[in-house]
């Protein structure tokens, strides 16, 4: 009876999408570990780049008939592509496993992160981050490490400042129309 009571705002409907929420309550709690998967996805897909500095191997293929720029490109252009083919994947397992919880509240809620495009922005921002940092550092093991301490400090401030300031599209029903 949940599809009948969406439309509906009665106490009894109301009290229905309440228990069917609560149900998947833990469930809901354990997702929010996922928030860690870009993070991961982006450092997996990222960290073998710099490595490539760290190690000096990068100059081998620069000696090569390929030109650094396009050598450059080639690598950053793979690392896309896999970060946003990777996220895409969770995200449609995700976005098909919450189907039920999105039509009963609100995607806004606590489903914001986990579909759509969010999560391939975060595993590109976890890659650029592995990137920025190893070219920097020259260090893959404090590369990763850094990023995902960067990662969770931008992810909790986003959560904490700018999340509250997301509000559900406004719907506006005129009679007569």
């Amino acid at each position: 009876g949940i599809a009948a009571c969406l439309t509906s705002s009665s106490i009894s409907c109301n009290e229905t999408v309440d228990s069917f929420v609560s149900r998947w309550d833990p469930l809901r709690n354990l997702v929010s570990w996922l928030n860690l998967v870009p993070a991961l996805l982006g450092i997996l897909i990222a960290a073998p780049f710099v490595l490539e500095f760290e190690r000096g191997t990068f100059r081998l293929a620069w000696t090569q008939s390929v030109t650094r720029g396009r050598w450059l490109a080639t690598r950053i252009g793979l690392i896309v592509g896999a970060c946003v083919a990777a996220s895409a994947l969770v995200t449609l397992l995700m976005t098909w496993w919450r189907r039920p919880l999105d039509a009963a509240s609100s995607r806004l809620a606590d489903g914001f992160d986990h579909e759509g495009l969010v999560p391939s922005a975060y595993t590109l921002f976890a890659a650029a981050l592995v990137i920025a940092i190893g070219v920097v550092l020259g260090r893959t093991a404090a590369a990763i490490g850094l990023s995902l301490v960067a990662f969770l400090v931008a992810r909790i401030a986003i959560a904490a400042w700018a999340r509250p300031n997301y509000q559900d599209p406004i719907r506006e029903t005129r009679p007569g129309s």
